[in-house]
């Protein structure tokens, strides 16, 4: 499917997967998407059942095809694809017995190009009511969220006015008012430039 991006004009894709489950049909279906035209998929994202697994620990048994994880592993390398991880779950399909087979089926790609115009995608999983996968959410967004905390950089201190700034907001602010005019935190004002100047 193609999208349009209305905050900056942008198209992108969408290509929802559902992979066979015999081996023979696996093949063909790899080698079908493998030779898909995507040059136009400038912004592609698939998602979906593929019906394979990349490692033996996408599995909570032993077990699994090693000439499919190698196929698998070929058609990702192949299309140039970004894996985006599913938070939380590391398996997405249950046989639903009592003591259960659990495999990582599902997943999410991105072309290369997707990760730089749509930084902040993330997979996030659904509770499984009924159905032996899981479902899943996929968020896209455009900017990675900026952190809330406050990081004091170690070079501020070489600039020419930072003691002034400094200076200014500890002594207008109304938080530190009453402990700027403490003596012992002018002292510690006094030292702190002072070994500020000896460097």
């Amino acid at each position: 499917m193609k999208f349009f991006y209305r905050l900056d004009n942008k198209t992108f894709h969408v290509s929802n997967i559902y992979g066979p489950a015999s081996s023979p049909q696996k093949l063909s279906f790899v080698t079908w998407l493998m030779n898909f035209d995507t040059v136009i998929f400038e912004d592609w994202v698939l998602g979906g059942d593929f019906n394979l697994i990349k490692h033996s620990e996408n599995r909570n048994k032993p077990g699994g095809d090693i000439t499919e994880m190698n196929m698998f592993d070929e058609l990702i390398a192949d299309l140039n694809l970004v894996e985006i991880p599913f938070s939380g779950r590391n398996y997405t399909w249950s046989n639903m017995q009592a003591d259960p087979l659990l495999v990582k089926l599902d997943w999410v790609f991105t072309s290369y190009s997707w990760t730089l115009s749509f930084a902040a995608t993330f997979v996030q999983p659904l509770p499984r009511p009924t159905s032996d996968h899981i479902p899943f959410v996929l968020h896209i967004g455009s900017s990675i969220p900026k952190s809330k905390m406050f990081r004091f950089e170690n070079y501020w201190i070489e600039h020419l006015g930072f003691l002034d700034t400094v200076s200014l907001h500890w002594n207008n602010s109304a938080f530190f008012a009453s402990a700027a005019k403490n003596q012992s935190e002018l002292e510690l004002v006094s030292n702190f430039e002072a070994r500020i100047y000896l460097i």
